[in-house]
């Protein structure tokens, strides 16, 4: 159990006695981290438009839901990824991109998508989760990973 325990230590010999007022602190143990789940796993997007990405955090110890995104690899310039959103510039030459997000707790245990850029227009549904992860819009055939909490 972490926290601040306050205590009294009294000590007494012949020269008489003394009493303190003391307090231990015992921390929590720091979280750790074991793996990195991207939703969706596998994306295709067209040219000039965008696809929003999750990440789900595990570990041991509650570790912190954040991540840093980012690209792998070559890619346009206008091709970027913020907060989970990728951009798809218009001039993409890649056929191919993989979007990493990193723990923010541990930035060695990160989580991959594979995205297939296209120029042909992707329909996309929305889905969405709630009291979990995985809402998103999402184009047929795209295999999500999905979470949610079971209410007592």
């Amino acid at each position: 159990m972490a926290g601040s325990f306050p205590f009294t230590s009294k000590a007494k010999n012949s020269a008489g006695s003394d009493t303190k007022g003391l307090s231990i602190t015992i921390e929590a143990p720091a979280p750790t981290v074991t793996g990195v789940a991207v939703s969706p796993d596998t994306a295709t997007v067209q040219r000039g438009t965008t696809q929003q990405f999750t990440a789900a955090v595990s570990g041991k110890d509650d570790p912190a839901q954040t991540v840093t995104w980012a690209l792998v690899g070559a890619h346009a310039s206008g091709t970027s990824i913020t907060d989970g959103l990728l951009n798809v510039a218009a001039d993409e030459a890649e056929t191919t991109l993989t979007v990493k997000a990193a723990s923010t707790v541990d930035d060695t245990v990160s989580g991959t998508a594979t995205v297939t850029v296209t120029d042909q227009e992707v329909t996309r549904y929305p889905l969405t989760v709630h009291d979990g992860t995985g809402s998103g819009d999402y184009a047929v055939g795209a295999e999500i990973t999905v979470t949610a909490a079971v209410k007592a």
